[in-house]
């Protein structure tokens, strides 16, 4: 009989007597182990010097280190941030799951489509500030010697909010779910950082080999070009054609930027929060505080005669 993979229960009929010869002592468990086992907290060295217990489970997660979080040094310029985030794609797809073909034509089919969603949405914690300014300065550079305008720099946010804006919704709902995130996450009482996109690259397909990866590297070749130079030629080549790859690579570079800064802060709000509660329960107070000395002075009007003496109990 085939392994199920969940653990024996023991069965509801016994009692709790029963139940307890058949399970073992925690003091014989832990005898049995010996000398060899560890446990947390015990060191390193000795932790990774022991196999995965189950082979379906890889080691990695015993043989690397806590992640280090970037943090912007101390001392210098720590007004702007650069990260690298990557959002992979799957296309809407279509597949005919029934067809029917008499004298060559196709008389009907039946297809299944499969919804556009996005995958993964992941950081590339592996490139340094520097390394991620150079692709941002080399992808600035790019478009002015491919537009040849003098306005580079106005001219490549136009083109960079234009390609953002022809995304699929979830794609753009994804990034603007991203930017809003490392807002909250990055703003406190006393600074506001905004973050933005800067670079936008999209890789059909992904990288699997290394000509795709030197195609992507190449100045002056996009994807829209290369789709705009196959359909010119396709009528002229006889070959077969390859089925396109549903997963796209969009690879963004974020810039976070200290725009607003407060040394005494700021007041948070929410949709339930009450700006004027302390004017509303103020004038409450002067209502309720009037009332009580006019209530006062009505019964000392009404229990007591002209020449009498007021005594309030």
């Amino acid at each position: 009989m085939a392994s199920t993979g969940f653990a024996p229960a023991l069965p509801q009929i016994l009692d709790v007597d029963e139940r307890s010869r058949l399970l073992p002592d925690l003091d014989d468990v832990l005898s049995s182990v010996g000398d060899d086992g560890t446990v947390a907290g015990d060191d390193d060295e000795s932790r990774r010097s022991q196999a995965s217990p189950c082979p379906a489970i890889s080691c990695s997660s015993q043989l690397t280190g806590p992640t280090k979080v970037f943090q912007v040094p101390l001392s210098g310029d720590n007004k702007s941030v650069l990260e690298s985030w990557t959002i992979t794609y799957h296309a809407r797809t279509k597949k005919v799951s029934a067809w029917y073909h008499w004298l060559g034509i196709c008389w009907w089919r039946r297809t299944e489509a499969e919804d556009s969603h996005v995958l993964s949405v992941v950081p590339n914690a592996h490139f340094s500030q520097a390394e991620l300014g150079v692709v941002c300065a080399n992808d600035q550079a790019q478009y002015a010697a491919s537009c040849r305008k003098k306005s580079a720099t106005a001219g490549h946010g136009a083109d960079l909010e234009r390609r953002l804006r022809k995304l699929d919704w979830k794609v753009q709902d994804e990034i603007y779910d991203l930017l809003n995130d490392r807002v909250q996450s990055s703003s406190n009482a006393f600074r506001r950082r905004d973050w933005k996109v800067v670079v936008l690259v999209e890789v059909p397909g992904g990288e699997m080999t290394d000509a795709a990866a030197q195609a992507l590297m190449a100045p002056g070749r996009t994807h829209k070009s290369q789709l705009r130079r196959k359909r010119l030629l396709r009528p002229l080549l006889s070959r077969k054609k390859r089925p396109s790859m549903p997963i796209t690579e969009y690879r963004l570079i974020l810039r976070g930027t200290e725009t607003k800064a407060n040394d005494e802060g700021w007041g948070s709000h929410n949709r339930y929060s009450r700006p004027w509660r302390a004017v509303d329960e103020k004038e409450l107070a002067d209502k309720r505080l009037s009332k009580e000395t006019q209530g006062n002075e009505n019964r000392w009007s009404k229990e007591t005669h002209v020449g009498d003496k007021y005594v309030d109990f």
